[in-house]
């Protein structure tokens, strides 16, 4: 029987102990503070649209109430792209994901005369909707789009 040099031993040893340390310390992650306070501020900007979106609709005045409810579904569709690939996704979101961006696509084409006012907002929502429809119609539409904002950018 071959003997092992006490240094090899030794080695062997420490290694398994320094596993079974490692492996005995192991803590579950800890909650992400940035990810919560994200969370806390989406939930703040969403409170205080529907609030908006509340008062304008008591107040009767129907073209505040539209640019008030435009906001999140605007920021949705520049998003969408985002959650569709780096999410982990229940069955059948994706599906229900491309379903309302084709409804934003229908409603931004629909009201692209009101929406050229707020580049800020229409032009990344359409650059969302490129990156989530991909349909030949789909396309030229978003294309359409994208070209007519861009020549009101530069009236």
């Amino acid at each position: 029987m071959k003997r092992h040099p006490p240094f090899a031993l030794k080695s062997i040893l420490l290694v398994c102990f320094a596993g079974f340390l490692l492996a005995g310390c192991r803590t579950t992650p800890k909650e992400n503070s940035e990810d919560f306070a994200q969370i806390g501020e989406d939930e703040v900007l969403e409170e205080r649209i529907t609030l908006n979106i509340l008062s304008a609709l008591d107040s009767g005045d129907i073209d505040k109430t539209r640019k008030y409810a435009e906001l999140p579904m605007l920021i949705d569709a520049s998003t969408l792209p985002y959650y569709a690939t780096n999410g982990s996704l229940r069955f059948g979101l994706k599906e229900e994901m491309i379903l309302r961006a084709r409804q934003i696509l229908d409603y931004v084409e629909r009201h692209k005369d009101e929406l050229k006012s707020r580049p800020n907002l229409s032009r990344p929502a359409v650059r969302g909707l490129q990156k989530t429809l991909t349909g030949p119609e789909e396309v030229r539409q978003l294309q359409e789009l994208s070209d007519y904002f861009a020549a009101e950018d530069k009236k």
